[in-house]
């Protein structure tokens, strides 16, 4: 279908056990399906899906390209990115295979589910996972979770020194890389989801990633530097407020608390002049002030997913009224 239709049903019961909704005839001969036709019935977020399924063929999107017209590996490693997120099934290589290959070692870490298949003169990208076992709630709260996790590690080396916690974070972020792709593919093919939903959860799980990408660069600041113990005592108070600051605001728009979030985003300022302070009143501009920039950037970051909390209450409470014209 060209645009999107939506109707309001109300549950009926069928028989002893079950219950269901009635769809309209129009739909079903839109989608091609009738009694006895076979349908896939999937839970994505909040929403029940209902789609056809062919027994026959399956429809496979795919793109083409030629180490002609992208003739290096960055080139076509940026395309086959692109085409993951846009939900592509395949990607059909053609050309200098070196180059492919190149592009293919690049990538193949970051995006789940992709490899690389030999097919006579081509080469094929195919995604191999199966988004009808994902979810995106799933997908966000393990993003939550993983970044969290992150500051907690960072937090362990600052005291103790050992390496090995950076070791960890580093990998944690790696893992945030592929559930951000992955998370986006899959909003990108939920048709269930409205436009201002989808876009939502694309800046979330887009948010989730930077706050990730922070702690990283701050973890690599750390291991390039040799701090003293009061230095490290100023850094550990900086990343307790920061994480202090970004912890409620993900809590408050899983639990959809608009007002919490308000509350948030009118302390955001009072939150980064207590960082600022804790730094300017050391010695230790100098070692940390790379750090510090992170932090900032985290509770900016924070912020904005208390905005998409209070945008959702708006929406959720738009009512539309017919005005007459006198």
């Amino acid at each position: 279908m060209s645009e999107s239709l939506s109707i309001m049903r109300r549950v009926i019961r069928i028989g002893e056990r079950s219950m269901g909704v009635t769809l309209p005839r129009e739909w079903l001969n839109l989608l091609g399906i009738d009694l006895g036709s076979l349908v896939k019935i999937s839970i994505i977020g909040n929403s029940i899906v209902i789609s056809p399924v062919s027994e026959e063929t399956t429809i496979i999107r795919e793109l083409s390209v030629d180490t002609k017209d992208l003739d290096t590996p960055d080139k076509i490693s940026k395309i086959i990115i692109a085409s993951y997120l846009e939900g592509l099934d395949r990607i059909v290589s053609q050309g200098d295979r070196i180059v492919i290959r190149r592009a293919f070692n690049e990538i193949f870490s970051k995006l789940p589910g992709i490899v690389l298949f030999e097919s006579g003169k081509e080469l094929e990208f195919r995604v191999t996972v199966d988004e009808n076992i994902m979810n995106i709630e799933s997908i966000t709260k393990t993003l939550t979770n993983s970044s969290l996790m992150m500051f907690d590690l960072l937090n362990k080396y600052l005291e103790t020194k050992d390496k090995s916690y950076l070791e960890q974070l580093f990998i944690l972020d790696d893992d945030l890389d592929r559930l951000h792709f992955m998370g986006i593919r899959l909003i990108k093919k939920t048709l269930a989801l409205s436009p201002s939903d989808a876009g939502d959860l694309l800046i979330a799980i887009k948010s989730l990633e930077h706050v990730g990408d922070s702690l990283d660069r701050s973890a690599r600041m750390l291991q390039r530097i040799s701090i003293d113990e009061k230095c490290a005592s100023v850094a550990s108070e900086i990343l307790k407020l920061t994480r202090a600051y970004y912890e409620e605001s993900l809590d408050v728009y899983h639990k959809r608390d608009f007002l919490k979030a308000i509350q948030l985003l009118n302390n955001r300022q009072s939150y980064m002049d207590s960082l600022i302070d804790l730094l300017t009143k050391s010695t230790c501009s100098n070692e940390l002030l790379g750090f510090l920039h992170e932090a900032l950037n985290i509770i900016s970051i924070a912020a904005e997913i208390s905005e998409l909390t209070v945008s959702r209450f708006v929406r959720e409470k738009i009512t539309k009224k017919t005005s007459k014209s006198e």
